[in-house]
């Protein structure tokens, strides 16, 4: 409803395609940075030159390999949103699509472990297809359409975590898995290239896709962002300033410093510090053997654990989300989301007591706690991207996608690499419970206190859109 009048405004028609675009690049990405972890351990021991003997060795290395990927991610986004803003994010999905082609293929390729840090840094380095596809479907969404959009990013999302693992557990060394006859010489000198290669070519439709039907929408009134001489009262938790009146693009560096900013991104670093260690641990703990602490899994068994676990997230994204967030509201939905998070990611750990007494029920319990967590990340990442969205500018969009994202890559390289570090060192202690393997699950239910508490303190305006050229401000006098 526009400001100082009665007039409903009728819902923007839905973006279908910029929906399709933004979802499958942000499942490809998604499975890109998941598929590693069924296989990660396994890889690890197959590089000679590191001489690891078995799985439950292999922590530190594998934290490594998985947080690479993230460090070049890290690096680049900021540079990534910057072109996203001055030219189109077009170019960025192109180039994103391109890199990850061609280092998905030296990845699976990879004969020494050098190579394979390489291949996944720079794969980072070169693609922000994930940030850009919300910062997309920003551009062609507004305040009547954009919650229901952006759960198609929370499903794509899910896809991803879905398909990764499916590529990662299922593909792996086919030679061993399935005795396979086809290209037999090819899959038995290269064990991980059937996954690679089969995202490899996801992606090579992606980058034809986005060639003939990515149309980019320039700056435009939407009905519920634009105001002509109007000024919004501070209340509303935004800047009162003139809309109309002419204004020099903001710096990344202010942007940054926004308080509402600082606290959405300050969430987004911690909530993927907790999420991608503890995905990390679920690619080292089920392999490690029970003797330790761990379940005996394998290859396939880790990836059939995700992959059930992902075929009802997305589900849930799809049906749930909604109806969540209309009865509860956007905030209130995240910090409920992030509860739920808390509970599962501590407790999971204790599947290795349920272990001794029945591998039924250790499953099932696996499965619950997995569902759980994957379908509160959904809501948790989904009610980010939308705030993260609207308090941004369409002229910021992408600047703003890009310093979140290089929060959540700085995370993204600080949580797997500490976490396989302290799982390996407390899995191989004589500690007691619960400083035994069971630490590091405890660790990231603490951790994941810190990002409630500061969602708790952000402004309930950044749940609808700001009006154009203004940022969010984080109103002193605005009761939460």
């Amino acid at each position: 409803m526009r400001e100082g009048t009665s007039e409903k405004l009728a819902p923007t028609p839905m973006p279908w395609s910029a929906i399709i675009i933004s979802s499958s690049l942000t499942a490809l990405e998604a499975a890109s940075i998941s598929m590693v972890y069924p296989f990660m351990a396994f890889m690890i021991v197959n590089f000679d030159e590191l001489n690891v003997p078995s799985e439950n060795e292999a922590g530190t290395y594998a934290g490594l390999l998985a947080s690479s990927f993230a460090f070049g991610q890290m690096i680049s986004s900021p540079l990534w949103g910057w072109v996203a803003d001055r030219f189109t994010v077009r170019t960025v999905f192109l180039t994103g699509l391109s890199s990850s082609i061609v280092n998905l293929i030296v990845f699976g390729t990879a004969q020494k472990f050098w190579v394979a840090i390489l291949a996944r840094t720079v794969h980072g380095l070169m693609s922000s297809n994930l940030p850009q596809a919300r910062a997309y479907l920003g551009l062609t969404t507004d305040d009547s359409n954009r919650n229901a959009a952006f759960r198609f990013i929370g499903v794509g999302y899910g896809i991803g975590l879905l398909a990764g693992p499916v590529f990662g557990g299922l593909l792996a060394d086919p030679v061993k898995a399935y005795d396979i006859t086809f290209l037999r010489p090819v899959f038995e000198k290269f064990k991980y290239l059937a996954p690679c290669f089969t995202l490899a070519v996801l992606n090579v439709g992606a980058l034809l896709a986005i060639l003939r039907y990515c149309d980019v929408p320039h700056s435009r009134p939407r009905a519920t962002e634009t105001l002509s001489t109007s000024l919004l009262d501070e209340d509303n938790g935004f800047s009162t300033a003139a809309a109309a009146a002419p204004k020099s693009r903001p710096s990344m560096l202010s942007i940054a410093c926004r308080p509402v900013v600082l606290l959405l991104c300050g969430s987004f670093f911690v909530d993927n510090l907790v999420y991608y260690s503890n995905v990390e641990i679920i690619g080292l703990w089920p392999a490690a053997s029970p003797e330790l602490g761990g379940l005996g899994f394998s290859p396939r068994e880790i990836g059939l654990l995700l992959v059930i676990a992902g075929i009802f997230a997305p589900m849930f994204q799809f049906l749930g989300y909604p109806k969540i967030v209309k009865r509860f509201g956007l905030k209130s939905s995240t910090l409920f989301a992030m509860g739920v998070f808390i509970l599962t990611v501590t407790t999971q750990g204790l599947a290795t007591f349920i272990l001794a007494k029945s591998l039924p029920m250790t499953w099932m319990f696996l499965i619950l706690t997995e569902v759980g967590k994957i379908s509160c990340i959904g809501i948790i990442y989904t009610g980010m991207f939308v705030m993260l969205n609207n308090c941004a500018s369409t002229e910021t969009r992408g600047s703003i996608q890009g310093i979140a994202t290089t929060w959540s890559a700085l995370a993204r390289v600080i949580g797997p690499f500490f976490a396989a570090f302290i799982f390996s060192a407390t899995l191989n202690s004589s500690m007691p419970f619960p400083f035994n393997f069971f630490f590091v699950f405890a660790l990231q239910g603490i951790l994941m206190v810190a990002p409630l508490l500061m969602i708790f303190f952000v402004p309930r305006s950044v749940e609808n859109a700001q009006p154009a050229s203004e940022l969010v401000e984080l109103s002193s006098e605005e009761s939460i």
